[in-house]
This record gives structure tokens, C-alpha cells and sequence, in this order.
């Protein structure tokens, strides 16, 4: 069975039921290494400020669904990016 990995800027530690499934991590790049998929529901300035180029840099393959709809730039960094509402494109 997979696992999850996540990042959130406010929470320091996850409930102990949860360790075998979600593995938290305190830097949002580091969270994104070995995933499949970034889901990003948020626009918190930590979000806003990542640097699409790291985030290519750890994990040049990942997918990312943005909910909130504000890296509509990150896909000119070659990224697979799809907001909410909008139609995938290849």
C-alpha cells in the first residue's frame, strides 16, 4: 500500500493513527520528491512564493491540480499542470 506525503506551514505533527499512511514534511519541495501528484487546495503565500522551477527540479514528472487556480504560469515551466474548471490540455 502507498503512502501519502504532505505539507502544511501550520501543522507540526500529525495524529500517531495516521504515521503509517501520511508522512509530513516541513519543506513543500522535500513533499514533492517521490509523489505522483501535487494537489495545492490553497493560496497561502507559502504556495504562492514556491518557485515552479524547484518544484521541477525535485520531481520533473509530477502533475499538478491546482484548486485555487493561481499557477496558471507554472505551465510554462513545462509543467503538467490542471486547474479546477479548466480543460486539460497536452
Amino acid at each position: 500500500m502507498g503512502y501519502i506525503t504532505v505539507h502544511d506551514p501550520v501543522v507540526k505533527k500529525l495524529p500517531e493513527n495516521w504515521n503509517d499512511r501520511i508522512i509530513l514534511f516541513q519543506d513543500p519541495i522535500e513533499a514533492v520528491k517521490d509523489a505522483n501528484l501535487l494537489v495545492i487546495g490553497t493560496e497561502w503565500p507559502e504556495y504562492r512564493q514556491l518557485n515552479p522551477l524547484e518544484v521541477k527540479k525535485a520531481n520533473p514528472n509530477i502533475m499538478i491540480l491546482d484548486a485555487g487556480r493561481f499557477l496558471s504560469s507554472w505551465a510554462e515551466h513545462e509543467l503538467i499542470c490542471i486547474s479546477v474548471g479548466t480543460p486539460y490540455k497536452e
